[in-house]
């Protein structure tokens, strides 16, 4: 039925079109617009024509609106036409008026005209009639466009939930990091607050320990601190006699520690004690004729290790160097095989006065080996300018002085045959009987092979000790002990010298100046470990002469 219906309404419009459409002023306009392309194509500038045409029937007022839409259909074809022909030239403007005209008039029109303008007409009319289709029946869905946008929407439906869950997941992520640095950051702070709070009672228990360590130490500290003034106190004022005597006598016989006693004690204490510890030497001079030169041959047989010690040595050895470490104390002992090379040399070439170094003189005297030899007097000041008692040299007295008052000895020298001498006799005697160098001081601890008698620990206390003595063979000795060095050597007091010297048998020696002043210097260099010494960079102490061995 819709069908039919449809037909029905094309029939009308075909005739309704036929009827009211005026076919002559169609075709007329035609002809004068072809006649206008070919005056453009020959001229230049065309004219503008109008053309009107006048209606000769009253149009009816029933089909004025058909008319119309055939009017407007043929003037979009003339705007089509207008349009491709603007490349070359401007078309006229053609005002149209369209009416009726009988076939009467259209029969002087040409047959070619007629047949464009009918098929102008039908494809016009073709054209009217779909758009009429097209307003008046729905569009028929393209299936296939549908498909493809239903695609396209499922698919971008799809990208954007596909992103989105990206995004979600994302974001999720971003979250639980969120969270997770969070949970780090809360746990790292509690972890530091409980290491503040670790620290802090460490810091405390630490604190508690150190003070109670400080404490503990303090308390330690005070009890040794008593311990110490309590057995100090027991040693230097106690029943026993022997610390108060080693003090007495050590400090004493010093030069510049005689306070450590007279601070404990009274001079008649102090005096009481030196009396009391006394060396008693031997009232002898040496007998030259004792000492025998042949008898010191090396001749592979020895009676004991320390006479191994001196006999054993190479052929034509000047000296050999024998180190002692017994009993808290150490040293040196030098034997010299020919006493000939030993003598008397000053701290100057050009004076008696003034001193220098051991190692010094030593240099400058081209010594095998050396000794200090005489005490003096003002040690820091003048730098040992002054000797103590008497000096001989070469046959001569140099220096003539007074012994020191309580060291006891002598004069002790060497003669022209060699020979150690201990004597009492004044310079000039002891000149005259041969003595060429020589020098006060004592005590005298061996005299022709006869000790002396120490009383106590003979007034002297432990201390650094020097001494030259010989043997009955001729030999030579220099003994050298260190002393007042704590973990070295505390020092020797006489009766322990006078041992060392009985063991090496000794048959004449004489204490020479200790303390400070007790240098051995070997080859030019310094062999002992010197106390009290002025000079930090050469450890010595500044002495007025030296027993050196050439």
């Amino acid at each position: 039925m819709e069908r039919e219906e449809k037909n029905e309404s094309k029939k009308e419009l075909e005739e309704s079109v036929y009827s009211s459409l005026n076919i002559g002023s169609f075709l007329e306009l035609k002809r004068r617009e072809r006649d206008l392309n070919k005056n453009k194509e020959t001229s230049k500038e065309p004219k503008k024509e109008v053309l009107k045409v006048t209606p000769l029937v009253k149009e009816e007022p029933k089909k004025e609106v058909i008319t119309k839409k055939v009017v407007a259909a043929i003037e979009e074809k003339k705007i089509e036409q207008k349009k491709e022909i603007s490349s070359k030239a401007e078309p006229e403007k053609v005002v149209s008026n369209v009416g009726k005209v009988t076939k009467k008039e259209n029969s002087h029109l040409p047959k070619k005209d007629v047949e464009e303008t009918k098929q102008d007409i039908h494809e016009l009319l073709r054209k009217r009639k779909e758009e009429a289709l097209k307003k008046e029946s729905p569009k028929k869905p393209d299936i296939r466009k549908e498909e493809i946008k239903t695609k396209e929407k499922v698919n971008n439906e799809k990208k954007d939930s596909a992103e989105t869950k990206k995004e979600i997941a994302s974001k999720e992520k971003e979250e639980v990091k969120k969270e997770e640095t969070i949970k780090k950051e809360t746990e790292l702070k509690k972890e530091r607050k409980t290491k503040k709070r670790k620290n802090e009672k460490k810091k405390k228990e630490a604190n508690s320990k150190k003070l109670g360590k400080g404490l503990i130490i303090g308390i330690v500290i005070c009890v040794i601190m008593d311990l110490f003034a309590c057995t100090g106190l027991f040693l230097t004022y106690g029943p026993v006699s022997y610390f108060r005597n080693l003090l007495v006598t050590s400090a004493m016989t010093t030069m510049s520690h005689k306070y450590l006693a007279r601070t404990f004690y009274s001079d008649k204490t102090i005096e009481k004690i030196l009396n009391n510890n006394v060396v008693k030497e031997v009232d002898e001079n040496t007998n030259s004729s004792d000492i025998n030169f042949e008898d010191g041959k090396d001749t592979g047989e020895y009676a004991s290790i320390y006479e191994e010690q001196i006999l054993k040595r190479d052929k034509n050895q000047l000296y050999k160097v024998i180190e002692i470490d017994e009993n808290g104390y150490a040293g040196y002992l030098i034997a010299v095989y020919d006493a000939s090379r030993v003598e008397l040399v000053g701290a100057n070439s050009n004076s008696i006065y003034g001193g220098a170094f051991l190692t010094d003189i030593s240099k400058r005297t081209n010594a095998k080996v050396a000794i200090n030899a005489s005490g003096f007097y003002n040690a820091g000041e003048n730098k040992g300018s002054t000797a103590v008692g008497t000096v001989i040299m070469d046959g001569k007295v140099v220096l003539r002085g007074s012994a020191a008052s309580g060291y006891g000895g002598g004069l002790a020298g060497f003669n022209k045959d060699h020979v150690l001498v201990l004597t009492r006799e004044n310079p000039e005697t002891a000149i005259k009987n041969g003595m060429i160098d020589a020098v006060e001081f004592g005590p005298f601890l061996i005299v022709n092979g006869k000790a002396a008698e120490i009383k106590g620990d003979g007034g002297w206390g432990l201390a650094s000790r020097t001494v030259l003595a010989q043997r009955k063979d001729g030999i030579v000795l220099f003994l050298v002990i260190d002393g007042r060095r704590v973990g070295h050597s505390i020092g020797i007091d006489m009766n322990g010298l006078i041992k060392i010297l009985k063991r090496y048998n000794a048959h004449n020696a004489v204490n020479l100046d200790g303390g400070g002043s007790t240098t051995l210097v070997v080859d030019g260099k310094l062999t002992n470990r010197p106390c009290c010494s002025v000079d930090p960079t050469s450890k010595q102490r500044y002495v007025p002469n030296a027993w050196i061995v050439k």
